[in-house]
């Protein structure tokens, strides 16, 4: 990944440019349609330029990489043209402050900004964690050394990945590495809109800002907002989807328009990230019984069609001729279950977390405290005193249950996958008549932000000198990114151009392009002759495990001798100290690739 970024600093840099640059295209798309009568009842139309530039960025971009081999032109294009995009955000940089400026009076108003500028900080660090470090980063790599977006079967995790990847791509075709994490971002500024447009009618709280600080000061949102995971950018534009249903539509063009947008949001929810079926099925039940009378059915069916096609189909059609199988299959699955390992992979997925349902509404620990909703689950609670003659509302609270009793029927889910109803539960006190006992509600959430603010700042004094320079960048890692120690020795010792088959997850970090191991953990020795045929084709020379002890599994018997190895070589380094894993060893194999058709 590194070979891609010319300096930290110059990084961060044009991630804020291309961040910009797309607010700018954002704001571009929204005056040319003529969607600012709408969306402007939703939400201060300036919180929303930037979620909607980056939508509309994923719709074009997607297709364009994953079906024709000019990944590299195409994305190089995108970005010195947002870059220059930027100039028009700078331009109105002056206009946007003055619109703020009145609200310097309102203490929540300081706490606000306080937090959203602590957010946007954490943003701008390097990147640490796992997941990231595996598929996300490695996805948006392929891309790049690839020419296009492809899938390897043998590496299961990627399978994982969505649309929102060739976001990360765009931004690393020109060296951003923080681009992707600002994405992430962008949905404070999405959800906080939201509810401060709303309480102009509704005013459950004498602050606007108390409700986005309630949300803000969730725990979850440590974990969702420190990377480029692509998880809370969808879940708030699930949210937007769901707001659209509580507004006033003048005429039944309006309405039209609305179910269009609803249809887009859900549909690149759900393609960007698959978990998103459920909740997105249930807001889209909600809108289209909202919006459909006798006169606008057939239209309302065309919208329909017309958005699936366009945002839901080239991602099946993608995989199909990627990973083979039945087409019929990846509506309802997202990887390819007719492959071997798969419904191992997939059953993995859904497996019992660290902390399972109901226990991380309330309960964690120092080591989990970001894996858990604080008490911001006091809002399903308080929602239920909501359910009175509003229609809406009641449909709303019906969503809710239907999403926690089927999420934990069918799956199970981790705190982080109940951040949507967290949304919607607060968007139902937001609608409601001032709630009582307002001034201890706020004490009581107060001291929740502020054990937040003590996080995030220990944060940014730990991660942001990362972004200085490369001295600084390097020790960050070493310190808090996953196996970097391990990949940082693996790319010294190894000659350049060697392709290696990696056991460990966070691949990206690799100086090359590399081959992923992991089916060994969901395959036996059958099902591994499998990926081992298609290993065998790209020849590879060595390969690497980082562990306590070697446990090559199934590609055991491949292994010609040991090539190097380091005791003691990293630690499983997090960002959370009450999380520091034990230190594991480094060990690289030479191999011989013929044997890989019958070890």
């Amino acid at each position: 990944m590194e070979n891609y970024i010319y300096s930290p600093l110059i990084s961060v840099l044009i991630s804020v440019l291309l961040t910009m640059g797309c607010y700018s295209f954002g704001k571009l798309i929204i005056d040319r349609f003529k969607l600012n009568s709408i969306i402007s009842k939703v939400s201060y139309v300036e919180f929303q330029y930037l979620s909607f530039g980056l939508l509309i960025l994923i719709i074009i971009i997607f297709p364009l990489v994953a079906f024709f081999s000019f990944s590299n032109v195409l994305l190089k294009v995108s970005s010195i043209i947002l870059c220059f995009l930027s100039t028009i955000f700078l331009k109105e940089f002056k206009f946007l402050y003055k619109k703020i400026k009145h609200h310097y009076k309102d203490n929540f108003f300081k706490i606000f900004l306080f937090i959203v500028t602590l957010y946007f900080l954490l943003s701008l660090s390097p990147l640490t964690s796992a997941d990231t470090l595996d598929y996300h980063v490695g996805s948006a790599l392929n891309i790049l050394r690839f020419d296009k977006y492809v899938l390897f079967p043998e590496w299961f995790t990627s399978l994982q990945s969505g649309t929102g990847e060739t976001l990360i791509a765009l931004g690393l075709v020109i060296g951003a590495e923080q681009f992707g994490n600002i994405v992430q971002f962008s949905s404070v500024l999405t959800i906080s809109g939201i509810f401060l447009k709303f309480h102009e009618n509704f005013k459950a709280f004498d602050s606007q800002f108390f409700l986005p600080i309630t949300v803000l000061s969730c725990p979850i949102l440590l974990f969702l907002l420190s990377g480029n995971k692509p998880q809370i950018f969808y879940s708030s534009l699930l949210f937007f989807a769901l707001a659209l249903n509580f507004i006033k539509l003048e005429n039944e063009k309006e309405k039209l328009i609305s179910y269009f947008i609803i249809n887009i949001l859900i549909f690149s929810c759900i393609v960007g990230k698959f978990s998103f079926n459920l909740s997105g099925f249930l807001i889209w039940t909600l809108s289209t019984l909202v919006i459909v009378n006798k006169k606008n059915f057939y239209k309302l069916i065309l919208i329909v069609l017309v958005t699936f096609s366009l945002i839901y189909i080239p991602v099946i059609l993608w995989k199909y001729i990627n990973l083979g199988g039945s087409i019929f299959t990846y509506f309802f699955s997202p990887f390819p279950l007719h492959l071997p390992g798969y419904e191992n992979f997939f059953s993995h997925n859904k497996g019992p977390q660290e902390i399972p349902f109901p226990y991380f509404l309330f309960y964690t620990t120092p080591s989990r405290f970001t894996e858990f909703l604080g008490l911001n689950a006091l809002f399903f609670i308080i929602a239920l005193y909501s359910i009175k003659k509003n229609q809406k509302i009641n449909f709303l609270i019906i969503i809710i249950f239907l999403y926690i009793l089927v999420s934990n029927i069918y799956a199970s889910p981790s705190a982080r996958y109940y951040l949507d109803p967290i949304l919607w539960s607060t968007f139902i006190v937001s609608i409601s008549k001032p709630i009582k006992f307002k001034k201890l509600f706020q004490q009581v959430f107060l001291s929740q932000t502020f054990v937040i603010f003590l996080i995030l700042i220990y944060s940014i004094i730990n991660f942001l000198p990362g972004t200085f320079n490369y001295s600084n960048y390097k020790s960050m890692k070493e310190k808090y990114a996953y196996m970097y120690s391990g990949f940082l020795w693996l790319n010294e010792i190894v000659p350049d151009n060697s392709k290696v088959i990696i056991i460990n997850r966070p691949i990206s970090q690799y100086k090359d392009y590399s081959i992923s191991g992991g089916f060994n953990y969901f395959t036996n020795e059958k099902q591994a002759k499998y990926y081992k045929k298609l290993i065998y084709e790209k020849k590879p020379n060595y390969i690497v495990y980082f562990g306590k002890t070697p446990d090559l599994r199934n590609l055991n018997n491949c292994v010609d001798k040991i090539y190097k190895k380091k005791d003691n070589v990293g630690y499983h380094a997090t960002r959370n100290p009450f999380n520091k894993g034990a230190p594991y060893n480094g060990y690289i194999y030479e191999i011989d690739y013929n044997k890989l058709l019958k070890c």
